[in-house]
Order: C-alpha cells, then structure tokens, then sequence
C-alpha cells in the first residue's frame, strides 16, 4: 500500500474541505501553481479536467450579499466627507466586480492618491465597515516595510529562520476572511520587494505564504493602495476635475482619462509593474471650505460622544474659526482632530464627571469666544473649554 500516496491524499483532502490555497485560489487551477504531490494526486486520482469544469460552476459565497453601490456609496460617504466623485465611482465599480461569479484576479486593485489628511485610509476603512457579511479591512503600514525581512510579519518567514514559529498577519487574515479589503498605505514609502511581493496577488490571485509554502487565494479581495506621492500634481489634476464638473463649457474627464493622467504622473515614483496591475487611480482633491466645515462638526461631535455627551447645534461661526485656521495647503485631519480636543477635552470630562448628559457650545460674536454648558442646568456658572479664543 502507498502510504506516501494515501497521506498526500488526506492532505489534498484537507485542503480543499478547509477551502484554502490553489483549488479555492482560482475556478480553473492552474498546475503550475499546485504544489508537485497535488499534481501526482490530481493526476491518479480524479479527473482534473472534470474539476475544473465543477469549480468553475460553483456558486459564490452565500453568506455574502449582493453589494448595493448606491447604499455602499452613502455609508462611505457620511465617514469620507468632500470625496463624493471618487467614493460613488468607486462603490459603482466593487458593485459591479463582486457580482462576477468567476475570478481569477481580485476583484479590485485601486490607488488612491492626494493631499494627507483627506481620507484616503478611511476610505479603505469605511468600505470594509459597509460591506455586508465581509471581514472588515487590514491595514498594512507600507512605511514600515523597509527591507525583505521586515516582509516576514505579513507572508511569514522561511523555514528554520527566525519568526518561522509563527503565523504571518496577513495570511491569517486571508485564510479567515476571504472577502476583505486590504489597506497598503503610503505604498509609495514601502521598498521595491515589499511593492513586488503584492504583485502575484493582483494579477494570479494569490499570496504565497512563506513557512509551508501554500498559495493563498486573493480573488475575493478588495485591494486599496493609498499614496502621497506627487500629492501637489495629482490635487491640482482632482482640483480641475471638481472645477469642471461645475462647468458644461469645461473639458471635463472622464474617469478613465482622469486615471491615466494621475498614473502618468505616478511612473516617477511607483514602479511599472505595480502601476500596470492597478485597476483604476483615483485622485483626492484638496478638501474645501465647507467640506472642512462639515469634518470639523464631525470631529467635534464625536469628541464629545467619546465621553458620553451629547452635543446641541453648533453655532456656525465655531465652524468657520476652525476652518479659517486650516483651510491651507498642507492641511492634515489629524492636526484638526488633536486641536479640537485640545479645546473640548478638559471641559467635557468636567460635566461628565458632575453627572451632566447634554451639553452646548455658546459663541460669543463680541469677544469670540467658546463657552461649553450643561444644557441641563443653565443657571450654573458655564464650564469654559481651556482654550477658547477665537477656537484657538
């Protein structure tokens, strides 16, 4: 009896009952991409033509819905604010390729590129958060990557060196959630064998995990590059595109044309092969006035539910104190994020602490500042924000 045969067997058994690596990585498998004891068993012990042809039958995932662009695109867009022409076109695209009931590739590799700050990572973050029955995101700090072994963490490492004991990230995460969007952030700052090792996965639809060298499937993957490269060139091309739509007599791009200006401007910085695999380039433009308006009562409104407050209609000239300190070239949300709790922080974990639940925010037009109150109790001295000159 072949014992080596009916072990391989079981293994190849085990495999596709757990729905990992080659025969899940793609509806027609390819030999090649099999590792030689699978082959041997295909080969002796069914009818790999017969396979392919069942595979490619199946049907999709049914714990995942039908993806609804419209809804996805609403959700995304009350998280990424003043990104609207890139977040409806995008959710109109993952709609359309996550209907397909055969993939061989992801269904979507996109760049994002533009200004910091404007929310591009949560553009990759609010898509995860929409998509029913999907596993969220995964976010890969690209910065980080600096040389071949910091790649370990993601793929894993080669057996017998150091880390090979242990489970790579990104692996783990593929095996347990297929349908999942991966997050490459500041792909642009990653070296060339981190931007390289992606490359099979968009164009296979696979990653080939380092420790026991299997394939693991990417077709059910979203893939969200973001970038900062060239950010000046690509939001002055997003700032024209905005202007144009607004305009009939205007040259207004199309999406493609739009795509393929940013990618131009892109090849000095990211290599060739990696721009020829990525699907479509969206370009972020410089966030306007009202946009950063909007994300300021946002923030605010969040900071103050953080601890557990609910917060009255916002005078409109705190809005505009905040956007005529950030409404510059440079601006980073982050900045806007850490001011405002700087200004609210103190106050709003005083009235906590007093056992107050709603609060409001008066504006004073003679001195401008920021008196924050208990909305319960207005005969009480108000509780003054440490900083409220000007929203400064």
């Amino acid at each position: 009896m072949d014992w080596e045969l009916i072990g391989t067997a079981a293994l190849f058994t085990l495999l596709t009952l757990l729905g990992l690596a080659p025969l899940r990585a793609a509806g027609l498998v390819k030999d090649h991409q099999l590792p030689e004891p699978l082959v041997k068993i295909l080969d002796q012990m069914t009818d790999p033509a017969r396979l392919r042809e069942l595979l490619a039958q199946r049907q999709p995932n049914q714990k995942i819905k039908p993806i609804d662009a419209a809804t996805l695109a609403e959700q995304v867009n009350s998280r990424v604010i003043g990104q609207e022409a890139v977040v409806n076109e995008l959710a109109a695209l993952i709609a359309s390729r996550s209907a397909k009931v055969h993939r061989r590739r992801p269904i979507g590799v996109f760049l994002v590129s533009g200004p910091p700050g404007t929310g591009k990572s949560e553009l990759g973050k609010a898509i995860g958060d929409a998509l029913p029955g999907w596993g969220g995101h995964y976010l890969v700090e690209m910065n980080k990557l600096k040389d071949a072994a910091s790649l370990n963490s993601l793929f894993g490492a080669a057996p017998g060196f150091v880390g090979s004991d242990r489970k790579a990230g990104l692996m783990n995460h593929l095996l347990d959630n297929p349908n999942t969007v991966i997050i490459l952030d500041e792909f642009e700052k990653a070296c060339l064998d981190a931007q390289n090792a992606f490359l099979a996965a968009w164009q296979e639809g696979y990653i080939r995990e380092t420790t026991q060298s299997t394939l693991v499937s990417t077709t059910d993957a979203i893939f969200i590059l973001t970038s900062n490269a060239k950010e000046k060139e690509i939001a002055a091309l997003a700032a024209y595109q905005r202007q144009a739509s607004g305009n009939q007599n205007a040259g207004l791009l199309t999406s493609e044309e739009l795509s393929e200006r940013c990618r131009a401007i892109l090849r000095q910085e990211l290599p060739s092969p990696v721009l020829s695999r990525i699907d479509r380039v969206f370009a972020f433009a410089p966030l306007s006035p009202e946009a950063l308006a909007a994300i300021t009562l946002k923030i605010l409104t969040e900071e103050v539910a953080d601890y557990g407050l609910t917060l009255r209609p916002v005078p409109p000239q705190i809005l505009l104190s905040y956007v005529d300190q950030y409404d510059r070239p440079g601006f980073d949300t982050r900045d806007l994020y850490r001011h405002i709790e700087r200004d609210f922080g103190t106050a709003a974990s005083t009235l906590k602490a007093e056992g107050v639940r709603e609060i409001e925010i008066i504006y004073d037009a003679k001195t401008t500042e920021m008196t924050v109150r208990a909305v319960s109790d207005k005969s009480q001295a108000p509780k003054a924000a440490p900083r409220t000159k000007g929203g400064a």
